[in-house]
């Protein structure tokens, strides 16, 4: 060991080291053999030895070491001034600071930052953020450094809402020991001014309490003032208990520094603590008292609050300098400095205060000052700035606590008793200020979250943006509303914000959401009315004034010493700027700040229009598909009448989207406004009112759409646009047509070179390619398909079924003006608990309707009583009472667009009798759901001709608590189709209503009976009436397979594809659906097939108990036919009851075409009848539908041919060679975890058996691969799935086993399920299996060799259906020599004297899972054997077990009645097991997506 290297301020000692020492920094560690050596060489200055072990301390002389060769990485520089910073923190919503700190006096250590946790808020700092390894010094003033972690614990937790740390900045680079006590407070030679005060604060700390001794006192000393005097073994005790933070010996006597405990310590058992000023005190909730001053504290901010001057190089405005200031009482203050800003560069930090600027004091309006002063044009800005960490804190506090509250708020003012709104109002654009509240006086409050202050700043009215205004605008916008308003007002005072324009715009990067809104709608409306000023040279077609004010660089230059511009800039050597002074132009856009204020999401409203005194709506709708833009409202004249609306009023840009309901999203503005002008006198746009510019454009959108870059609201908005587009044009293709296809109808067929150029000319939305193939969406709507372009919006269904009403309340004032009636209608809006009230309809021409209701408002107060709980019958009374005695009633509501119609009460001229009329309920449930009880059931049955429908109705008229209506809307839909001939049909016009309005609410109405059941054609529904009334009623969806409908109903009408209304039946499943309007399927054949358990189950799902009358009729005509049965009936009335159908009508050839276009809707829908799944012979007997053992997999997508097609159509030909002949092969895959098990051996296999069986289209593996992994990302498989593989050799041209007739060329079916391995599809590979011995034997080579995988596996079979019989797992198959082989699924193993065995391949299938457990066995150790087995080995064997991609390795308790083994999992197949699922976690493919 060499001495000369050792540092003589540490001691030495033999002992050994104790958790937590450094040798080196504690002591130096040595043995006693070379302490005894530095004895002899006389090395130290005094040694001795204390409980065997030997302490000494070097001679100076004896040793060579250095302070500098100290490892930096131990101990840290000391020399810079810069290492102290102030830190201001504040707390969290949960009361937390989120700094976890470590240390203290107890663990001898500094207090240090030990993390800092999400969430944690740095108000500003000097140098750089917080850092974990940091050490605290003080907090608020008081010297933390060296006192119990519970005392700083307690501080932090009783202080303000921010505190001031002062930090000693470490950092993780820190060696740890540095921060022990011992260490850091060891002298060193290059600790500076700074440095030596921390040391000092912390010495203070730590020998603050009176030391302890073993020498007796002297004369003139009391126990407890200097020393503490204890025994030997009392001090000896403290030792051990780890109680002092330094002690030794001197002179024979211990002296020992106590470690101070936590105040609540010594508080708590009744001790005197000592403040600064020597008083005892006992606080009761805080410490902060009983800290000391920081001496460091006290001399950093001394030191740094000396003011200096600075030197800013910039010739630039001032949001160029990189600099966001701060004012608070204090003065002008340093929020944030960019890095590498002129600012930065200049020495400006954070934290700092702005004294002056180019010689301008800023003690009045210094923000403003330093804004002018540093925007100036000049080569350099000198500025005076000092440290004042603690003013600092309380500025950046106030600026920043912003961020927690709500600056902007709504309110929502009637008229009051005067006619009057009770504000005045002044400033605007044109004072360059915000419009301000400045006397209040009498305001009407009909909503609000606060009252309006004075002072306070006016943002939107009626959502529509008024800041940046002039006064005279907002004052008109006001006036010109009805008998209310709604304002959004900024809260000046506690938002911080000055409303001056120019100091109001000036952007932070910590200003909240609501400010930055408010702000951007400023900033729009002076962009949009200001002229901004340059010094460039006018360009082509430019004017001066109008575009740009053109004015030279001196005159430019002049206008910023002045100060004339809001902000400005230099591009190019030219300068930019927008003048403060403006002429403001009112605004049309809709208020940033009121959206965010609200809280609204709502991307999408709905506004009611009527029509003006000359017969116009007054708006202009412009773009459209034409110009490849959305269709937009690009006019709104003053005279524009608003009936109501959800969000806000109508304005210009906001994208038209639907009429009355119906979608125009990709019409033309010249349709569009056809349309319009055809309504009635109200219409209903449902319309974008928060849609960027950017996303107006088809091809933006789609695009996006396609990129995944839009946001969730806008998704359905945008998939919707495009599927109408996609309904209404013809795509464009360069692929050659398939049979049946048309070119103009179902694609333009062109070449790759003509594709490429209508690209180029910008003829697509889109564009894509598939396997080599360009596909186009045209931008023009073929003639040929406009018709279907006018089919319900679906935006507009969801937009009504939202369950929150608009933040929008309106205030109304029903006047009677000499009526008795209101002419209103009103039902609950709650339908299961009738409270909650709805409009549902509003006369037109009475009170109600000229005060401004209309039917889907929602009543939120009657005279100020709110009836959000109230029940419609109490509400009649509330709103009859004050109508009736004083005229007039006032009513507040939001409009909700209406989506559902409860059964109504009425408001007509007799009101008295309200109290008589009862509620409905709302019918709730969907598709094959069970229907709640209602007091009146209405069922309406939507059919296709030929369906059964009238024996249906027979049927259900035998119930005694039914009334039937047959067709109720034949007439009507004669009526508005005089150019259909149907026998008699003038008769039938005039035995029903022809207004279809009339009929609804005839059934409304309906009370004579508990059920309503209403027989009609699908093509029969009303189109020219709201359709909400459906959401009274339930459903029955009535079909027929089509062959049988066109064989029939050939004989009576003309057939045609709407005549079938298979298109208008599957059009009403998707309504029903979409808005959860409950409904249930009946196909004709299966109820002619199995009458009672159809009927049975569809009485269940009505809610109704079945009858068995309804299985029997009278024959001959009935009342209740309607007058058209001579015509249409015969064959019905001949029936006493549901028949089989045993027609032999054919199906004429002209009509097949009919029958193919139409059959997918027919199984669309047919999916969801009763009993669909199942074979007439089981429905006959009324056996239930199973379930399947994952319900997962009900829904599933599975690849057939060429794409995914959904699990209920997922049939292939009948003339497909897998179904003629069970010729095809296949494979299975398992995936693990996001990866694919042995992909490549598996295809592989596929692709070998089908060469074996000489397919003659074989798909490639790309091919193969790509499908698989498209299907289970479809799927969203990615862990426990089973995967079937399925290659036939295709469809066949005819019927026949002889492969020259597959000329389609191959079919790939690809189906993925959830089939975890042990589910209930699979094995139990823990508990084990039972086997028994199949009679029947495996095929051998000779006759079909197993190596191939095909699909005919009625061998397999055959020995399956004997294991199930014998409640075995599986069933052991032998070979034709009565070898084992396999099982009728699985290879088989079997383990005997520690030896593997398993059969050869000769009668078995080389099984993947088989060759990866022989390679593992290899791996692991164990002896294989390859080789014919007997069953009588199987028998006797220690352990037998199968393997299979589907059930892993399952182990085989017993074959034909033997126990294996002990009849329990063997312990080698236990080491197979867990080897081969390292096997797959280690070499399985991962999925790509």
């Amino acid at each position: 060991m060499a001495v000369t290297s050792l540092n003589p301020r540490v001691p030495m000692t033999t002992r050994s080291r104790r958790d937590g020492e450094t040798d080196g920094i504690h002591y130096h560690f040595v043995s006693k053999e070379e302490f005894k050596k530095l004895i002899e060489s006389d090395a130290f200055v005094e040694y001795g030895e204390y409980k065997g072990n030997f302490y000494g301390t070097l001679k100076r002389s004896a040793s060579s070491y250095s302070p500098s060769t100290i490892s930096t990485s131990i101990v840290p520089e000391h020399d810079t001034p810069t290492r102290l910073q102030s830190v201001i923190m504040q707390r969290t919503d949960k009361g937390s600071f989120n700094v976890a700190l470590a240390g203290g006096l107890l663990a001898g250590r500094l207090i240090t930052v030990a993390d800092i946790l999400p969430g944690a808020t740095q108000l500003a700092y000097t140098i750089r953020p917080l850092q974990t390894g940091d050490c605290l010094i003080a907090i608020d003033g008081k010297s933390v450094g060296a006192v119990p972690l519970e005392d700083v614990q307690d501080l932090l937790r009783n202080s303000e809402q921010t505190v001031e740390f002062l930090v000693l900045c470490m950092g993780n680079d820190v060696h740890p020991d540095v921060t022990l006590l011992t260490n850091f407070l060891a002298p060193n030679s290059s600790d500076n001014e700074e440095l030596a005060a921390i040391k000092a604060d912390i010495r203070a700390d730590v020998y603050s309490n009176v030391p302890y001794t073993t020498r007796a006192p002297r004369e003139g000393e009391v126990d407890g003032e200097k020393y503490r005097f204890v025994s030997k073994e009392t001090f000896q005790t403290m030792i051990d208990r780890d109680e002092f933070i330094e002690y030794g010996k001197f002179d024979g006597h211990l002296y020992g520094t106590a470690k101070r405990r936590p105040f609540r310590e010594t508080i708590a058992e009744g001790e005197n603590v000592p403040n600064d000023a020597g008083k005892d005190i006992r606080p009761s909730n805080t410490n902060k008292d009983l800290l000391r001053r920081s001496r460091a504290y006290a001399a950093s901010v001394k030191s740094t609050s000396r003011p200096k001057t600075l030197v800013i190089k910039h010739n630039g405005p001032f949001q160029a300098l990189g600099l966001e200031l701060v004012e608070a009482s204090d003065g002008v203050f340093v929020l944030d400095v960019e890095e590498g800003s002129p600012a930065a560069k200049a020495g400006i930090r954070k934290s700092m205060q702005i004294m002056a600027v180019d010689g301008a004091d800023l003690k009045e309006n210094g923000l403003t000052v330093a804004r002018q002063r540093l925007g100036k044009l000049a080569d350099e800005h000198e500025v005076v700035v000092r440290y004042n960490s603690k003013a600092f804190s309380l500025a950046a506090t106030s600026h920043l606590s912003r961020s927690t509250r709500e600056h902007i708020y709504t309110v929502i003012l009637g008229r009051n008793d005067e006619n009057a709104w009770g504000v005045s109002l002044g400033g605007g654009a044109a004072q360059g200020t915000l419009i301000t509240f400045e006397k209040l006086d009498h305001i009407n409050y009909i909503a609000k979250s606060r009252d309006i202050a004075e002072g306070d700043c006016l943002l939107a009215i009626n959502g529509v943006s008024v800041a940046g205004s002039t006064l005279g605008h907002a004052v008109e916008e006001i006036q010109k509303t009805g008998l209310d308003v709604e304002l959004t007002i900024l809260d000046v005072k506690n938002s911080g914000t000055s409303p001056t324009l120019s100091d109001f715009v000036q952007k932070s990067k910590r200003d909240p959401i609501d400010i930055l809104a408010a702000k951007a709608d400023v900033l729009t409306t002076i962009y949009d009315s200001a002229v901004a000023y340059t010094t460039r040279v006018p360009r082509e077609d430019e004017v001066d004034g109008r575009d740009y004010n053109f004015v030279s660089k001196d005159t430019f230059e002049e206008m910023i010493n002045k100060d004339a511009f809001l902000e400005w800039g230099q591009h190019n050597g030219v300068y930019y700027g927008t003048p403060k002074k403006f002429q403001a132009r009112r605004s049309q856009r809709a208020s940033r700040a009121r959206r965010v204020a609200t809280g609204s999401k709502t991307v999408v409203q709905t506004v009611i229009l009527g029509r003006r005194s000359d017969g116009a709506f007054g708006v202009v709708v412009s773009g459209g598909l034409e110009e490849q833009v959305l269709p937009y409202v690009s006019e709104v004249y003053d005279d524009c009448k608003l009936v109501a609306y959800t969000e806000r009023p109508l304005l210009k840009g906001d994208v038209v989207l639907a009429i009355n309901g119906v979608s125009v999203a990709s019409y033309t503005a010249r349709n569009i406004m056809c349309v319009l002008n055809a309504q009635s006198s109200e219409v209903e746009l449902t319309t974008t009112c928060h849609l960027s510019a950017q996303l107006t454009s088809y091809r933006s959108l789609i695009s996006k759409l396609n990129a995944k870059e839009l946001p969730k609201e806008l998704e359905d908005i945008a998939k919707d646009i495009r599927q109408e587009l996609y309904t209404g044009t013809v795509p464009y293709t360069t692929r050659a047509p398939r049979e049946g296809e048309r070119d103009g109808v179902h694609y333009y067929f062109v070449t790759k070179e003509e594709f490429q150029r209508l690209e180029k000319e910008g003829k697509f939305l889109e564009v894509g390619e598939s396997n080599g193939v360009f596909y186009g969406t045209s931008v023009t709507i073929h003639e040929n398909k406009a018709s279907s372009i006018g089919r319900p919006s679906n935006i507009r269904r969801r937009l009504s079924s939202r369950t929150q009403s608009s933040n929008r309340q309106r205030y109304f004032v029903i006047s009677a003006n000499g009526r008795e009636s209101m002419g209103l209608t009103i039902g609950p809006f709650d339908s299961a608990t009738d409270e909650g009230i709805i409009v549902k309809d509003v006369e037109e021409g009475l009170p109600a309707h000229i005060a401004g209701l209309r039917p889907g408002m929602k009543l939120l107060t009657i005279e100020s009583t709110p009836v959000e709980t109230v029940h419609v019958q109490d509400a009649a009374t509330l709103l009859f009472e004050p109508f009736k005695a004083s005229g007039s009633v006032k009513v507040t509501a939001t409009y909700i667009p209406p989506s559902s119609m409860s059964r109504t009460m009425s408001f007509k001229s007799a009101m008295a009798h309200t109290s008589q009329t009862s509620s409905s309920q709302h019918v709730a449930s969907s598709g094959l759901g069970k229907i709640d009880d209602i007091a009146t059931r209405i069922i309406q049955v939507w059919s296709c001709p030929r369906s059964l429908s009238t024996a249906l109705m027979y049927s259900f008229a035998q119930r005694s608590d039914t009334k039937v209506l047959d067709e109720p809307f034949y007439g009507s839909f004669l009526h508005r189709n005089p150019h259909l001939k149907h026998p008699m049909q003038d008769e039938i016009i005039a035995s029903q209503p022809t207004d279809p309005r009339e009929v609804i609410n005839s059934m409304l109405l309906h009370t004579s009976t508990s059920v309503l059941y209403c027989k009609n054609l699908a093509k029969h529904i009303p189109t020219d009436v709201d359709d909400t009334w459906l959401n009274n009623c339930v459903h029955i969806i009535q079909l027929r397979n089509p062959a049988a409908v066109l064989s029939s109903f050939t004989e009576i009408a003309e057939v045609t594809v709407e005549e079938t209304c298979f298109l208008h039946i599957f059009t009403l499943l998707r309504k029903f659906r979409e808005c959860n309007i409950p409904f249930v399927v009946v196909d004709a054949d299966k109820l002619s097939i199995a009458p009672e358990p159809v009927l049975r189950e569809l009485c269940q799902h009505l809610s109704l108990e079945f009858d068995p009358a309804m299985l029997r009729w009278p024959a001959g005509p009935k009342e209740y036919d309607g007058v058209w049965a001579p015509a249409w009936y015969q064959t019905v009335h001949a029936t006493t009851g549901f028949q089989p159908n045993v027609s032999l009508r054919s199906v004429p050839s002209s009509l097949l075409p009919i029958v193919q276009d139409v059959y997918p809707l027919y199984m669309a829908v047919a999916a969801h009848a009763i009993g669909h799944t199942l074979s007439p012979s089981k429905l006959a007997k009324g056996e239930p539908a199973p379930a399947l053992p994952e319900a997962r997999n009900r829904d599933i997508l599975v690849w057939v041919g060429s794409g995914l097609v959904p699990r209920a159509f997922s049939g292939v030909s009948v003339f497909d060679s897998s179904v003629q002949g069970g010729d095809a092969v296949w494979e299975g895959l398992r995936i693990y975890d996001g990866k694919v098990f042995c992909l490549r051996q598996h295809i592989d296999r596929l692709l070998d058996s089908a060469r074996m069986m000489a397919f003659g289209d074989i798909p490639s593996r790309d091919f193969i691969e790509r499908a698989i992994f498209s299907t289970l990302a479809a799927n969203h498989m990615r862990d426990g799935v089973h995967v079937r593989i399925t290659l036939s050799r295709g469809v066949k041209v005819t019927s026949s086993m002889n492969p020259t007739f597959n000329a389609y060329g191959s079919n790939l079916i690809i189906v993925p399920e959830w089939k975890p391995v042990e589910g209930v599809a699979t094995y139990d590979n823990a508990v084990g299996v039972k086997l028994v011995t199949a009679a029947n034997r495996r095929n051998s080579p000779q006759c079909l060799d197993s190596k191939i995988h095909h699909c005919n596996l009625i061998n397999n079979i055959l020995a399956k259906i004997q294991a199930n019989a014998c409640e075995a797992a599986d069933a052991l198959m032998l070979d034709s020599d009565g070898y084992v082989a396999e099982t009728n699924a699985t290879n088989v193993f079997a383990i005997k004297n520690s030896t593997l065995l398993t059969p050869t391949v000769d009668a078995c299938l080389p099984g993947i899972t088989r060759q990866v457990v022989l390679e593992l066995a290899h791996d692991l150790g164990i002896n294989t054997e390859v080789r014919r087995v007997s069953l009588s080995e199987f028998y006797s064997a220690d352990e037998v077990f199968t393997t299979g991609t589907m059930g892993e390795l399952t182990p085989v308790i017993s074959i034909d009645g033997r126990v294996i083994g002990d009849g329990t999992r063997g312990l080698i197949t236990i080491q197979l097991q867990e080897a081969f699922h390292h096997f797959v976690e280690k070499s399985s493919e991962a999925l790509p997506f």
